[in-house]
């Protein structure tokens, strides 16, 4: 089985088709970044999007 893993977010330049924020995820094989530095990281990115 594939095991992918978190190893960044950023917002998308394109708004989506109803004006909502997109995300683009990276994936990769390893895990770079224990839960709670991701949801730092989440917060961060949607409240920059939000500002």
């Amino acid at each position: 089985p594939l095991q992918w893993f978190p190893q960044g977010l950023v917002e998308s330049p394109i708004t989506g088709a109803a004006g909502n924020h997109e995300y683009l995820l990276w994936l990769g094989p390893k895990a770079e970044l224990d839960s709670s530095a991701w949801t730092g990281l989440i917060e961060e990115v949607v409240q920059r999007t939000n500002a």
